[in-house]
C-alpha cells in the first residue's frame, strides 16, 4: 500500500474522487492499487508518500499552473482570427477600391483641364 496526496490546481474543488477513492486536498489517503500509484506518480495533481520534496514542488507548481486553453477556446480563437483577416481583406479591398475612384475621378478632371487647354490653344493659333 502506498499513501497519495491530492494536490489539486488552483480553482480545483476541495474534494476529488478517483477510482473509488475519495481524495481531500493536501490529505494522504492509502491505496492499495498499484496502477493508480503508478499513475499517481505521473500526474501532477498527485503526491505519493516516498517522492522528493523537489517533484512534489515541481508537480504543485504545474498544478497551480495556467493551463492552455480548452479544445473549444481554441476553436473559437480560431474563428476569430479568421473573421478579423477576412474584416481586413475586405477593408483592404475597399480601399483599393476607393484609391482607385478617387485615382480615375483626377484622372478625367485633368483630361478634362487638357482638353480645355488644347482647345484653347487651337482657337488661338486659328486667329
Amino acid at each position: 500500500m502506498a499513501k497519495i496526496t491530492w494536490l489539486g490546481g488552483e480553482g480545483e474543488p476541495d474534494v476529488n474522487t478517483w477510482n473509488g477513492y475519495t481524495f481531500r486536498k493536501g490529505e494522504a489517503v492509502e491505496v492499495a492499487d498499484e496502477s493508480m500509484v503508478a499513475r499517481a506518480k505521473r500526474n501532477r495533481f498527485y503526491k505519493v508518500a516516498g517522492e522528493t520534496k523537489e517533484e512534489t514542488e515541481a508537480k504543485k507548481a504545474a498544478a497551480e499552473a495556467p493551463q492552455a486553453a480548452p479544445f473549444s477556446s481554441a476553436i473559437e480563437e480560431a474563428a476569430r482570427a479568421e473573421r478579423e483577416a477576412k474584416i481586413k481583406a475586405m477593408s483592404d479591398e475597399a480601399a483599393t477600391k476607393a484609391e482607385a475612384d478617387a485615382r480615375a475621378k483626377v484622372e478625367a478632371e485633368a483630361r478634362k483641364q487638357l482638353d480645355a487647354q488644347d482647345a484653347a490653344d487651337e482657337k488661338k493659333a486659328k486667329k
